[in-house]
This record gives C-alpha cells, structure tokens and sequence, in this order.
C-alpha cells in the first residue's frame, strides 16, 4: 500500500532526488565503554542545571524550511511535547521517561498518521531506538547507535533500510558535517561551522538527550549555534550544492546568557536571506515565564505561502526516500 503521505511532507525534496551516487566504503568504529559513565554525569549535570535555566519554548525556522519547532515541560522540568509546524502539516510528539528521567518512548503523530518511538540504553548510553507504525505495523525502522571514545555518536544504521548515518565533530564537540549513505552510496551531506561564540538553545530542551526526530539527532549536544550551512546533495558521484550560508552574512543577536533570540542568514545559492527566531521561559528562575523577544510564528506564515525551501530531513522520510533511489 502506497504511503503517499509520507511524499506530501517531502514533495521537494523528492523532487530533487533523481539521482544517487559517490561510491565511498563504510566501515564501522568500536564502541567504546570508558566514557559512558563521564558522559551520563555530563548529562546529568546539563540537565539539573537547565531546569533552573532559560529553557527554549519555541525555535522558528520555518523560512529555512523546518517549521515552527515548539516545546512543552512537565512538572519535574523534562521536556514532554514536542511539535513541529510546517503551515501545512504537524508532526508533534509526546515524550515519556523512566525513574532515571531518561526519554524512553514518544507517541507520534506524523502528518496524521501514528507512530511509536521506543529507546533502548546499555547503562546510560543510547544504543538502539525503533520507530513503528501504529496504523501501518509493517512500517519499521530499527536504528543501532554507534560511539567513538569520546562518547560521541558517530554513526547510525538502519539495516532494515539499510540506510547508514556517518557524523562528524570538531575539537569543541560540535557536529560538523553528517552524511547520509544507502548501502555505500553517498545521497547527502550537510555541513556545518561554529565560529560565532552563540550557545545552543537546544541544550536547553531537558530531557531531549538526542533530537531523535531527525537523522543524526547530535545537534542537539553541539555547545554552539550553527554559524554556516552548506547542503550537498549528490547526483551519480557529482555534488550539487543545495544551500551555503555565507559566514560574513550571518548575523545573531543574542540575549539572556549568550542564547540566541535571531540569527539572520544569507543563501548564496538561492541568494536570498533567512531568519531563525527563538524564544524562551523560566530565565530569571521563574517557571513560565516567557522571554519573548521577537514575534512568535513569524516565518511560519511565510512558510505556508512560499514552501520552496529546504527541508529538515526526518526519519519519517526514509522510507519513500529508499523508494526514489531503488528507482
């Protein structure tokens, strides 16, 4: 049975994707036990703090073509929904914990359509996670992670799919580049820079360890916003750049503790801008309270009339993604 939902949420996309290529061996990296502990007492310690802190209730990027992105928090300070609205469809979760306040399942409702979200942990490290199709069960998707000795996620796979995520970081452990294989071949890549000294309001999402919406997921852990992107798709081994944020263009204004409450950009592809809006609650300690400093839901309004732009890629995708390659 054809899922032609699933090509709504990615028609450009889709569009795009006649071709596949760039032959490049994978091979897979030990994982490695040492830093678990480390990594859970960072974890842990991020969390704490942050819910004393600014925490991000909503992140418009809807311009750049990833929707209005909002959250809300239970009483314990996690992070129990998650939305993202397109102007032309939703896809919003429902987040739950165990007693280690580590996120264990999602509900998700998908552009209409019922998935579950279930993680699976060796210790405190995130090692599997499957996402099921509640009125489709055959849709499965089976994704095994994969860390370096740093504790750093550098790759996910999916057999099923057989769809391979390969990520890359600098020394700051910031994700600079992630790429996306079916079997060995390349399909995409997006690549990132972190020069502006801007924090990550998306460390600011307690709870939310890894944005397991979207492949990669480790932008949710990067110590800085995002400088530059530069998207690269590949087209029989030959690279067609899709987008590339000139640096000296990009510009942030920053509020409480350094996060970020806009960043403007410039496509030099497209040649146009693009703005990135943020907003927060609880920075003065004070639970609910909101710190709006720009008008909520802006770009989403010209999201819905002007849908040309890139799209984020989530693991929703995939499926209908293998389906334009094997053809």
């Amino acid at each position: 049975m054809e899922k032609n939902y699933l090509q709504l949420s990615g028609l450009l996309l889709f569009s795009l994707l006649s071709f596949i290529g760039c032959q490049k061996e994978i091979t897979d990296a030990p994982v490695k036990d040492q830093s678990e502990d480390a990594a859970a007492s960072v974890n842990t310690a991020n969390r704490n703090n942050l819910e004393n802190s600014c925490r991000l209730v909503s992140l418009d990027w809807s311009s750049g073509g990833a929707g209005l992105w909002q959250f809300h928090y239970n009483e314990e300070g996690l992070a129990d929904e998650w939305s993202i609205d397109y102007g032309y469809g939703v896809i919003s979760e429902k987040m739950y914990y165990d007693e280690n306040n580590r996120l264990v399942r999602a509900d998700e409702v998908y552009f209409g359509f019922n998935y579950v979200y279930e993680l699976y942990y060796t210790g405190n490290r995130l090692t599997r996670m499957t996402r099921t199709g509640v009125d489709f069960p055959d849709e499965i998707q089976d994704f095994r992670f994969t860390y370096n000795q740093k504790g750093q996620i550098i790759r996910q796979d999916d057999d099923n799919l057989d769809a391979h995520v390969l990520m890359e970081y600098d020394a700051m452990g910031n994700c600079t580049r992630t790429d996306i294989y079916f079997g060995s071949d390349l399909w995409y890549s997006d690549n990132y820079t972190f020069e502006n000294p801007v924090r990550n309001p998306l460390l600011n999402v307690p709870g939310v360890e890894i944005g397991f919406l979207s492949y990669g997921g480790t932008y949710v852990s990067n110590k800085r916003w995002f400088t530059t992107n530069r998207t690269v798709l590949y087209d029989n081994g030959s690279p067609i750049v899709f987008n590339d944020y000139d640096p000296s263009k990009t510009n942030p204004t920053t509020g409480n503790h350094n996060f970020p409450v806009s960043v403007n950009y410039y496509d030099r592809v497209s040649e146009s801008s693009l703005d990135i809006l943020f907003e927060y609650e609880n920075c003065n300690g004070k639970a609910g309270e909101s710190n709006r400093s720009v008008p909520a839901n802006k770009n989403l309004q010209a999201r819905a009339s002007n849908p040309q732009t890139r799209p984020h890629l989530f693991w929703g995708y995939l499926k209908s993604i293998k389906k334009k390659v094997e053809q």
